[in-house]
C-alpha cells in the first residue's frame, strides 16, 4: 500500500486582531501512512512564499476527518498575510490552497485597539475585545 499525505483544504482565518489571526483548515481524511506517521502544519507570510511554519502535528483519528486550527503570531499590524494548510509524510507533500487575510490596525496612539466616543465618554476597546471606559467629558 502506498503511502499518501491527508487531503487538507485551507478554510478562511478567523479572530484576526493587530497581532494574530487563527488559520483554520480541514483534514478530510488521515491519508495513508503504512507503517509512518502523517502530519499536517500551517504556514505562513506575506507573500504565497510563506516563510513561517506551524508545529508539525500529527494526524490521528482524533482530527481527522475535521477542523483544526492554529494561533499565528508576532504579526505585523494593518498587514496582508496568505497562509496554508499542508500534509507531509516521508518528505510527500500535500499543499492547501492559498488563502488572504488582513491583520487590524493599530489605535492612532499606537495601541492594539481603538478608542471612540459614547454618551460623552471615552471608551476603548483592546485587541481581546476587551472595553473600558476612560473618562468622561467635563
Amino acid at each position: 500500500m502506498a503511502k499518501t499525505p491527508a487531503t487538507v483544504q485551507t478554510i478562511r482565518a478567523e479572530e484576526i486582531k493587530t497581532i494574530e489571526a487563527v488559520l483554520r483548515g480541514y483534514l478530510w481524511d488521515k491519508g495513508s501512512a503504512n507503517g509512518s506517521v502523517v502530519y499536517y502544519i500551517f504556514e505562513w507570510g506575506k507573500t504565497t512564499s510563506y516563510g513561517t511554519w506551524g508545529d508539525y502535528v500529527q494526524v490521528t483519528d482524533y482530527n481527522a476527518p475535521g477542523y483544526v486550527l492554529y494561533k499565528a503570531t508576532s504579526l505585523d499590524p494593518d498587514s496582508d498575510y496568505h497562509f496554508r494548510i499542508d500534509s507531509v509524510i516521508d518528505g510527500d507533500w500535500n499543499y492547501g490552497e492559498d488563502r488572504a487575510f488582513h491583520t487590524r490596525a493599530t489605535s492612532p496612539g499606537g495601541a492594539a485597539g481603538y478608542l471612540w466616543v459614547e454618551g460623552g465618554n471615552l471608551c476603548y476597546m483592546d485587541e481581546n475585545g476587551h472595553k473600558k471606559v476612560l473618562e468622561g467629558e467635563g
